[in-house]
């Protein structure tokens, strides 16, 4: 329960950028981003059928990999996984995997600039894709769901505000709980 708004704004966002963008999706499912053959080799093809790179980071020496990742047969958003892997002295390392749905903290498995970067970039993904005042609702949405003082995530609070868009105001910064500080 502690991880329940994490990735789930940026899973919204992506959920409704997807159902707007049918057809360019068509073009782009057959193909998939590529990645250093170490990452791939994190990534467990029984479970995974494709993926999409979302973003990527490096802090200390580690390359950090968002991947947005289905499973064989799964084409619908709303199915969609998150994956994240890291890479450092040609090994690869599976940080963080969400199949639930449920979201959870980046930051409590991989280090804060990693997620903060990282999720950066899946909303500056989303905005390229459906627009400034499209991601702005899915917050506004999200946040009045909530019926009260909701926590997320420090590293989608920063994400937002880093672009200029409107935090609710019944968003709190969650404690950070013991994740990845370095």
């Amino acid at each position: 329960m502690k991880f329940k708004w994490s990735l789930r704004i940026a899973s919204a966002i992506a959920t409704c950028a997807i159902v707007l963008m049918t057809p360019q999706l068509a073009r782009s499912q057959s193909a998939q981003t590529p990645l250093p053959a170490v990452a791939r080799s994190c990534i467990n093809s029984t479970f995974v059928a494709r993926y999409s790179l979302i973003g990527t980071t490096q802090v200390a020496g580690e390359t950090f990999y968002l991947l947005e990742t289905f499973e064989q047969g799964e084409t619908a958003p709303e199915f969609a996984d998150t994956l994240v892997i890291s890479v450092a002295n040609q090994r690869c390392r599976e940080r963080y995997f969400d199949p639930s749905g449920e979201g959870g903290s980046l930051s409590s498995a991989i280090p804060q600039a990693a997620a903060r970067q990282l999720t950066l970039q899946a909303y500056q993904r989303e905005i390229a894709q459906v627009g400034r005042s499209h991601v702005q609702q899915t917050i506004d949405d999200l946040a009045a769901d909530a019926q009260g003082v909701v926590t997320w995530p420090d590293e989608e609070v920063w994400a937002i505000r880093q672009l200029g868009l409107r935090l609710p105001a019944n968003v709190r910064v969650a404690p950070q709980s013991g994740g990845v500080q370095r």
